[in-house]
């Protein structure tokens, strides 16, 4: 495996990360905090937001590693240096 295919792996998983994190919240802003206000109890409800907002949270997380992954790596193709002299 060659820098190019790190690269793609990382872009892929801070790409996939930030649209989980992203559909997490906008799920629970627009969808499930009317639907369930309307339909749901108050234990469901305090369960389903407490799920979402682990996911939500890991995903942020896993976006902020990949993207300074992602930094990092852009930085040693720009500089043509070595990882360690980069940082």
């Amino acid at each position: 495996m060659d820098w190019h295919d790190t690269v793609i792996y990382v872009r892929a998983v801070h790409f996939a990360a930030t649209v989980l994190t992203a559909g997490a919240v906008f799920f629970s802003v627009l969808i499930a905090a009317p639907a369930l206000a309307k339909y749901g109890s108050a234990n469901g409800a305090r369960a389903f937001r407490s799920r979402l907002a682990v996911i939500a949270w890991t995903s942020l997380a896993l976006c902020v590693v990949s993207g300074a992954a992602w930094l990092v790596l852009t930085a040693q193709a720009m500089s043509q240096q070595p990882l360690p002299q980069v940082w």
